[in-house]
């Protein structure tokens, strides 16, 4: 095992007059120049999120499902945002009939409440919400009928902003439920 030292504590190290410094490695002042360059530039990165705004039409051929809930037959979802807050407005047709559903999230990830109506049970929403880089992430809990509910959904968009992937696995009591990967074209 080695033992590095640290440096020593050097104001002239640190003072903005330092890069002027001559007794200062040329490579040392290139990394830090490089540095202070792709600092913001990776920040910048960091803020692009892909646009989710629009109106996204389910291609059931495209879409996969895995448990008791079926791919919708049909869906569309349209997509709103204003600054950190995103809005759904979701309809989808499978066996059932029709669902209609309002969804609100702020991307900041701090937990928000919705609510939802499922098989006639009106349920209270816990949904936090972020960016994962290009990925928005969501966990969802609540409680149907005393069995506690757990969703993590993810939503991406295709590099050319027309294809909107999402893929969602749901546990109940602790135990999985299902998954789905739903594919949307945009309208």
């Amino acid at each position: 095992w080695k033992i590095f030292r640290r440096r020593q504590f050097s104001p002239s190290l640190y003072s903005p007059d330092s890069f002027l410094d001559l007794s200062m490695p040329v490579t040392s002042r290139w990394l830090l120049v490089a540095s202070l360059v792709a600092l913001p530039c990776s920040l910048v990165a960091q803020d692009k999120h892909p646009s989710l705004v629009g109106t996204w039409v389910l291609d059931v051929s495209k879409s996969t499902a895995d448990g008791p809930i079926p791919v919708p037959t049909a869906a569309t979802y349209v997509v709103g945002q204003h600054g950190d807050t995103i809005t759904v407005n979701v309809r989808s047709t499978d066996a059932n009939g029709e669902v209609a559903l309002d969804r609100l999230w702020a991307t900041d990830g701090y937990s928000w409440a919705n609510s939802m109506t499922y098989q006639g049970t009106s349920m209270s929403l816990s949904v936090v919400s972020k960016w994962d880089g290009a990925v928005l992430s969501m966990q969802t809990t609540t409680d149907f009928s005393g069995t506690p509910v757990q969703q993590t959904e993810s939503w991406r968009v295709s590099a050319d902003g027309k294809t909107l992937t999402t893929a969602t696995t749901t546990n109940v009591g602790g135990t999985y439920f299902a998954s789905n990967s739903l594919v949307f074209a945009k309208k």
